[in-house]
């Protein structure tokens, strides 16, 4: 999904040639960080983060654990609406004795990538994220990019609603407006200021069969997005 989105050449450009920073917080198997990789991007400047573990079966996937990928991007395994905050001393963290944790990245990421993941909490757990996210992030001209399934009706999703008869708990579903909204709301509480830039487009334009996508309503569009810190 990274590819598609409308700021990937400035990604390419900052991490390839100027040295940014890059992590995909809900990376699974690590494919947009491969693409980076592919595209000439260092790999010891990518992280990947995930709260369940599905590290090793990308590498059975591409072969790579041998390979400049697999030696030289960190993943992390933390819950980003919940890291784990327990402060860990340097010697710690260089020696290898402990897992590195989420909130160890505080402040020094340039670009964070969150695809397919924020649909899956409410409003305020999304704004908690985003709030974490926020503290991860290195300071203006930082951005937050990805995707996420997005609404052209309703924002509140109850469990087996009639817009998303198989959803099991419920979730917000952004349109371009409440993304904004929201932002305004995250820039507020933490003290920065964020431009916020979204558009849906249909399940066909990012090239997904609209068919496979049936079950989560007739309303349902994906949601890009771009948020680049001001201050």
């Amino acid at each position: 999904m990274l590819p598609l989105n409308p700021a990937y050449p400035f990604i390419l450009e900052r991490v390839r040639n100027e040295g940014a920073k890059f992590i995909d917080v809900g990376c699974f198997i690590g494919q947009d960080m491969r693409r980076l990789v592919f595209d000439g991007c260092p790999p010891s400047n990518l992280f990947g983060c995930d709260i369940v573990n599905q590290w090793d079966v990308g590498f059975e996937f591409y072969r790579d654990k041998d390979r400049p990928f697999g030696k030289n991007v960190k993943y992390i395994e933390d819950d980003m609406l919940h890291p784990k905050m327990k402060e860990q001393s340097n010697e710690e963290r260089l020696s290898g004795d402990v897992d590195m944790r989420l909130m160890d990245l505080k402040g020094q990421m340039d670009i964070i990538n969150a695809a397919l993941v924020l649909h899956h909490w409410d409003w305020d757990d999304q704004v908690a994220v985003c709030k974490n996210l926020v503290m991860l992030s290195k300071g203006p001209e930082s951005m937050i990019v990805g995707c996420q399934i997005g609404s052209t009706g309703k924002n509140v999703m109850e469990p087996h609603c009639e817009e998303c008869p198989y959803g099991t708990f419920q979730t917000y579903w952004h349109n371009p407006e409440t993304w904004k909204r929201m932002w305004a709301v995250i820039a507020e509480e933490t003290g920065t200021r964020w431009e916020a830039k979204a558009e849906l487009k249909t399940f066909d334009q990012v090239g997904w069969r609209a068919s496979d996508w049936w079950y989560i309503g007739a309303c349902s569009r994906v949601l890009q997005f771009v948020v680049k810190r001001l201050e």
